[in-house]
């Protein structure tokens, strides 16, 4: 059932998801999967990675300009300057959002325009210097707090905390010198198996009625939106910067 939220916004009228890209002198960062609350009196933006928020009301929106695609970019422009928004998760009711804006936003219709490849490709840039922070920040978190003294007790600590978070079994692919198997091929992930010296850990997996004994560093989990991939990938990526 539909709750609504009161605050000093006014009632909360919906919640979306976009990787919100800054130039509003507010708010000049980037926001990787941030919060787009709708209320009476206007928009907020936030995430819970950090403190950084935006609040803009309706009648401070100038112009609406969208791009008719998939990933659909969202610029809201204002007198102090543009939220750049990005459509990431397909769980994201693009339509819904649309209609939401025009309801609330005094006389403007939404311009459709074409998405320019090098706007797309500075995005992209923004989103992958952003996201490379954010691991860098947990990894090296990690790292403080696991308590080892050399990369063998460190690796260690990565595989208790992989056995304790993983959720097994789960898909993942080959990315690297798979041996008897190819690149691309999808396997099934069982169990961590150990530590073993230069491959680093090795999981159980299988493909087909074949058992396989696979460093983890070589895959890569089929699911980019689940925990595991996150799990998966922070590891990979201090062994391969360690």
């Amino acid at each position: 059932m539909f709750e609504v939220i009161k605050s000093e916004y006014g009632k909360e009228l919906g919640v979306f998801e976009f990787d919100y890209l800054g130039e509003h002198s507010s708010l000049d960062a980037v926001l990787i999967n941030a919060k787009i609350k709708l209320y009476e009196k206007g928009l907020h933006i936030s995430t819970g990675s950090s403190s950084e928020s935006l609040f803009v009301e309706w009648g401070c929106i100038k112009g609406i300009t969208c791009t008719k695609s998939r990933q659909a970019l969202i610029n809201l422009k204002t007198d102090e300057g543009v939220m750049k928004l990005k459509k990431e998760k397909k769980e994201t009711d693009i339509s819904q959002y649309k209609r939401m804006l025009k309801t609330h936003v005094p006389g403007f219709e939404i311009e459709y325009v074409k998405a320019s490849p090098d706007n797309l490709r500075s995005i992209e840039m923004k989103r992958a210097e952003k996201l490379y922070e954010e691991q860098e920040r947990r990894v090296d978190e990690f790292v403080r707090n696991c308590g080892g003294e050399d990369n063998l007790e460190i690796e260690e600590a990565w595989q208790k905390y992989l056995e304790n978070h993983l959720q097994f079994p789960f898909e993942a692919e080959i990315i690297d010198d798979p041996g008897p198997l190819k690149v691309g091929d999808i396997i099934k992930v069982t169990a961590i198996e150990g530590v073993f010296g230069l491959y680093g850990i090795v999981v159980k997996a299988r493909r087909g009625r074949k058992q396989y004994s696979f460093p983890i560093c070589l895959l890569e989990p089929v699911e980019k939106e689940s925990n595991n991939y996150q799990l998966v990938d922070d590891y990979n990526f201090w062994f391969c910067n360690r």
